[in-house]
Order: C-alpha cells, then sequence, then structure tokens
C-alpha cells in the first residue's frame, strides 16, 4: 500500500505545476491570420499582397509589392480607427480636399484613419521596384486589433515640383493601400 501512496503524493505534488502549465497554453490564443490586396494609389502603379499574423503580443506582417520607386526608402503603415463601428478603408481620389491631383499624407485619413502602427524600420526598394518585406513587432493588441478594421498604407514617390521638370522625392505620399481582411481556415 505504501507505494501507491507515493505515487499519490508525488502526483498531487505536481498538481500546482500541472495547473500553471494548462492554464499558460489556455491563455495564449491561436494565432489570427489576415491577408489584403494591395491597390495602386496616386497613379503609381503600385500593387501587391500582404498578410499579418497575429499571435498574442506579437504582429508579423508579410508584404510584396512591385512597382515601388527604385533605390528609395519607402514608408508603411498600418492605420485604422480606435473603436469599431468605424471600419478603416483606402483612401479614393475625392478625398484630395486640395484638389492638386495627388491624394497627400494626412488626406487619406478620413478614410483610413490614422497611424496605429509606423512599420518601421522603413525599407528601401531595390534597383527593380520591388518589395519584400517581412517583420515581427511586439504590440498591444488591444490597440491594433480589430485587424480587419485596419488598412496597410505604402507611401513614396516622386512627384513634380511647381511644374518643373525635375521631381522631388515626397516619401509620405501614399502609393498603395489594402483592407485587412481574415484568412480562413
Amino acid at each position: 500500500m505504501s507505494g501507491g501512496v507515493a505515487a499519490v503524493t508525488r502526483l498531487s505534488s505536481l498538481a500546482p505545476l500541472l495547473a500553471v502549465l494548462a492554464l499558460g497554453c489556455a491563455e495564449r490564443p491561436p494565432a489570427e491570420r489576415y491577408s489584403t490586396s494591395l491597390q495602386s494609389l496616386n497613379d503609381s502603379g503600385v500593387k501587391g499582397k500582404a498578410t499579418a499574423t497575429l499571435a498574442g503580443r506579437h504582429l508579423t506582417l508579410d508584404i510584396r509589392a512591385t512597382g515601388m520607386e527604385p533605390n528609395r526608402t519607402h514608408d508603411q503603415d498600418l492605420q485604422g480607427f480606435p473603436r469599431r463601428p468605424r471600419e478603416a478603408a483606402c483612401p479614393t481620389d475625392d478625398q484630395d480636399r486640395d484638389r492638386s491631383g495627388l491624394l497627400e499624407a494626412g488626406e487619406e485619413e478620413s478614410r483610413s484613419g490614422r497611424r496605429i502602427l509606423a512599420l518601421e524600420p522603413y525599407p528601401t526598394v531595390e534597383s527593380d521596384g520591388r518589395l519584400d518585406y517581412r517583420l515581427t513587432f511586439t504590440v498591444d493588441p488591444d490597440a491594433v486589433e480589430p485587424m480587419d478594421s485596419r488598412v496597410l498604407v505604402l507611401r513614396g514617390m516622386s512627384t513634380e515640383s511647381g511644374g518643373s521638370a525635375t521631381a522631388d522625392y515626397a516619401p509620405s505620399v501614399p502609393v498603395a493601400c489594402g483592407a485587412f481582411t481574415p484568412v480562413v481556415g
């Protein structure tokens, strides 16, 4: 009988440890995945795809785009509104408030919301105009959720200045946008 008592005693001393392990596993939500197709803004010709994976406090973004201005650093932002029911959407040409013919930084915020997360360090695009970006951020999930009401905005293009033939690089001008939707399965 003493062998049985010893086994029960060992198991009962493991019970608190097992409870902590089970609780730790139960508190970790499964990773949530989202995707978007990036559409061109400002006639930039930029297009691409992006995925976002949120696992607890870790947000991983994978962005693939073509048509970016080569050999330049491009700002990228996760944008949205602080709370539902207002969902962020990609801007349209009618957001060009000053009627300059160019949707400029800040003009898109009435539809896309404000910057929630700057995706820094910003990447420098290679000479072929392709962007391949993957980075994981530590975030406050309450600040980035709900991801299905957030948009990704890529920025940076050359613009003519004062009607001259010379172009100035404007790193904050939006060139592509996509709204995240959940990936099922």
